[in-house]
């Protein structure tokens, strides 16, 4: 079976795109998440990542 690169990067990128859904999700639900990504240059793949989600840029 032959698998494409752009097969590969769809699926990398649906998997980023539903752990930045849930992580969005988290935030709405999380005070205590919302805080630091007021914070002004919040770096917010780093703050996902710290909570637990694996967002690519």
């Amino acid at each position: 079976m032959l698998i494409h690169c752009s097969d590969i990067f769809r699926d990398q990128q649906s998997t980023s795109e539903e752990q930045l859904k849930a992580f969005i999700a988290k935030v709405q639900a999380d005070a205590s998440l919302q805080e630091p990504l007021k914070a002004e240059g919040a770096d917010v793949v780093a703050i996902a990542k710290a909570a637990g989600f694996s967002i690519n840029t």
